[in-house]
């Protein structure tokens, strides 16, 4: 079954307790993003396997079963889904939040910076979710596009 068809038939990307999917995800970010914020330094705990403790990856496996669940996707597709949109969050928030106060900005200039930071951060987690959507729903093909290794310097 494609996933398209997948997505359809089991209702998946529509509703979990009237949430669908695409919300679902953006408050995933939200809390993915607070919680970043709150405990500097916590982000390769949750990028990087060789550095999560077991109770971690428990809790990121158990989360992955429960979407899968709810929205009728195969779990592979939940892992995939989550972990992406993880990744970028937890990267582009540690990136940007922080040392905030260590910056040596004025209050007014680090209020201008957080609107501007965080206006960056939700349009930028949008299109995520958007595009992740499309592929999730057999509308994008994410292997038609490659990206070229990094450059050896």
């Amino acid at each position: 079954m494609s996933q398209r068809s997948s997505c359809r038939a089991h209702g998946a990307a529509t509703e979990r307790n009237g949430q669908d999917l695409p919300r679902y995800l953006i408050a995933f970010i939200a809390s993915l993003r607070d919680l970043v914020i709150a405990n500097p330094g916590l982000a390769p705990h949750l990028l990087r396997r060789s550095v999560a403790s077991p109770s971690i990856s428990a809790r990121i496996a158990e989360h992955q079963q429960a979407v899968a669940a709810a929205y009728g996707l195969p779990l592979a597709q939940a892992r995939w889904l989550l972990s992406t949109v993880a990744f970028h969050c937890v990267a582009a928030a540690d990136t940007l939040y922080a040392g905030t106060r260590e910056d040596g900005l004025s209050d007014e200039e680090r209020a201008r910076d957080a609107t501007e930071v965080e206006r960056e951060f939700a349009q930028g987690m949008h299109a995520l979710v958007l595009g992740a959507m499309q592929i999730v729903r057999g509308e994008a093909d994410l292997q038609a596009l490659s990206l070229p290794p990094p450059a050896r310097g």
